[in-house]
C-alpha cells in the first residue's frame, strides 16, 4: 500500500510538473501562469532552482533502462549527450528557461559569500559547501550549452572520414533554430547564456576552473546525482583549455555558415574571448612545479588560438560589424602570444618571452594580421572619400593613391562602409 501510494503521489507530481511547464510556456496568454519577466525577477534563488528542476528534464526518469533515451547506454558520454540534447530541444525557444537562469544568476551575484572567494584551482570543495545554489544553477545552465557543443564542434575534425562533411557541415536538425524568424537561434541562446555564467564565475576568482572540470569531463554520476564541485586535483587549466579548443570548432564551424550565423559566432566568440583572458592570469602567476605545468599548459593553448585567430581574419572579411568587432579584440588579446618569426618549438623558450611580451614593443608577428587588416580599410576609406569628393564635385589632390585603389575588391567596398569604418579605427 505504501508503495503504490509513493507510486500514484510521483505520478501526480510529474503530471503537475508537465502541467506547470505548459501553462507556464504556453503561446495563450489566458493560460500563461507566468506573463512576463517582472514576475520572475521577484522569486528568491530557492524558488528560481526548484522551478528549475521542476521544468528541466527530470533526471530520475534517466534511471529507467526502457526510457527511451537509455536505449545505447554504451558509454557515459552518449548518455549524457542524449541528456543534454533533451535539454537543448526543449528549451530551444523557451525564453522562460533563459530568464530563470537571469534571475538565478542575479541572485547568486548578490549573496554575501560570493565576495569572500579566493582564486586558485587548489579550493577544492570548500566552494560547495559555501554556495550550494552556484553549482546547481550553473549546472543546469551547461547543460544546455554542453549539448550545443557534444553535437555541434564533434560534427567535424574527429576523423579522415568526414573530412568531406568538415568542409560544409549540417546543423542538426535541433540546432536549425525554431526561432530563427524571431532573431534567436539555440546556439545564440546558449551561448549568451555561457557568457553569462562564465561572467560570473571570472569575477570570483577560480570558479571558472572548476566549473570546467565538470563540463569537460561529463559522467553518469556527476550528471545524475546532486551537484558537486570539481575535485581539488583535476587540472583545471587542462580543462579551460579543453573547453576554449571545443568553442574555437564550434566558432570555425559557425563562421563556415556565415552569413547566416554571424550573430552566433560574434556570441561564441565573446566566450572565447573570456577563456583567453582566463588563461592569461594562469600563466603569469605562481610558482612551484605544478603552476609551471599549468602555465605551460596555458601558454600552448592561447598560442594555438593566436594563431587560430590570425587565420579567421587572413580569409574573407565578415560582413557582420559585430561579428568583425569581436574578432578584432580577440586578436588584440592574444597577439602577444604568437610565435616570432624564426622562433622555434621549446618547452622553456615560450614562458620567457611571455614574461618578456609586457616590457617590450610588439614585433612583426604580432602586428602583422593587424597591419594588414588596417592597410585594407585605409584602401576602402580612400576610395569612398574619392567617391564622395567626385559626387560633389571636389578637386582630388591625392593622385598617387588612384593606383592603389583599383586594387579594392567589391567585397571590400562593401564591408568597409564609412559606418563601420569609424567604429573599427575607434576599437583600434
Amino acid at each position: 500500500w505504501t508503495a503504490r501510494l509513493v507510486v500514484e503521489l510521483f505520478s501526480k507530481y510529474s503530471r503537475f510538473g508537465d502541467i506547470l511547464v505548459s501553462r507556464c510556456l504556453s503561446e495563450d496568454r489566458r493560460k500563461k501562469v507566468i506573463g512576463s519577466v517582472s514576475d520572475l525577477s521577484l522569486m528568491s534563488l530557492d524558488s528560481v532552482l526548484r522551478v528549475l528542476r521542476l521544468v528541466l528534464p527530470d533526471k530520475q526518469r534517466a534511471g529507467n533502462d526502457a526510457h527511451p533515451l537509455n536505449e545505447d547506454p554504451d558509454t557515459d558520454r552518449r548518455w549524457y549527450s542524449s541528456r543534454a540534447e533533451m535539454a537543448v530541444l526543449w528549451s530551444a525557444n523557451q525564453s522562460f528557461v533563459r530568464h530563470l537562469l537571469e534571475v538565478a544568476l542575479a541572485r547568486i551575484q548578490r549573496r554575501p559569500s560570493t565576495i569572500s572567494l579566493g582564486g586558485g584551482s587548489n579550493a577544492g570543495n570548500s566552494v560547495v559547501g559555501a554556495l550550494p545554489g552556484m553549482f546547481a544553477v550553473l549546472e543546469m545552465a551547461y547543460i544546455v550549452y554542453s549539448g550545443v557543443l557534444s553535437y555541434y564542434a564533434t560534427q567535424s575534425n574527429d576523423s579522415a572520414a568526414d573530412e568531406e562533411r568538415a568542409a560544409d557541415p549540417v546543423l542538426p536538425v535541433y540546432l536549425r533554430a525554431k526561432g530563427a524568424a524571431r532573431g534567436r537561434s539555440v546556439v545564440l541562446l546558449s551561448a549568451e547564456i555561457l557568457v553569462a555564467c562564465m561572467s560570473q564565475l571570472v569575477s570570483m576568482g577560480g570558479c571558472l576552473d572548476r566549473l570546467a572540470v565538470a563540463v569537460i569531463q561529463p559522467t553518469l554520476e556527476r550528471f545524475a546525482g546532486p551537484s558537486q564541485g570539481p575535485t581539488a586535483d583535476s587540472n583545471a587549466t587542462e580543462c579551460v583549455a579543453l573547453l576554449l579548443a571545443a568553442l574555437r570548432r564550434v566558432v570555425s564551424a559557425l563562421l563556415r555558415q556565415r552569413p547566416v550565423a554571424a550573430r552566433e559566432s560574434a556570441a561564441v566568440l565573446s566566450a572565447v574571448q573570456l577563456l583567453t583572458g582566463r588563461l592569461a592570469e594562469v600563466a603569469l602567476a605562481g610558482d612551484g612545479e605544478r603552476r609551471q605545468q599549468s602555465r605551460q599548459a596555458a601558454w600552448r593553448c592561447l598560442r594555438q588560438t593566436a594563431e587560430w585567430t590570425v587565420g579567421l581574419m587572413g580569409g574573407a572579411v565578415p560582413g557582420d560589424l559585430g561579428l568583425m568587432k569581436c574578432l578584432l579584440s580577440q586578436l588584440t588579446a592574444c597577439q602577444a602570444f604568437l610565435r616570432a618569426p624564426g622562433e622555434e618549438e621549446d618547452n622553456d623558450a615560450p614562458m620567457a618571452a611571455l614574461m618578456r611580451s609586457g616590457h617590450r614593443r610588439p614585433d612583426k608577428a604580432e602586428l602583422g594580421p593587424l597591419s594588414h587588416l588596417i592597410e585594407r580599410i585605409c584602401a576602402t576609406s580612400r576610395l569612398h572619400i574619392r567617391e564622395a569628393r567626385a559626387r560633389h564635385g571636389s578637386a582630388d589632390d591625392d593622385e598617387d593613391g588612384e593606383d592603389e585603389d583599383e586594387d579594392v575588391c567589391e567585397h571590400d567596398r562593401q564591408i568597409f562602409t564609412l559606418r563601420a569604418v569609424a567604429a573599427l579605427v575607434a576599437l583600434i
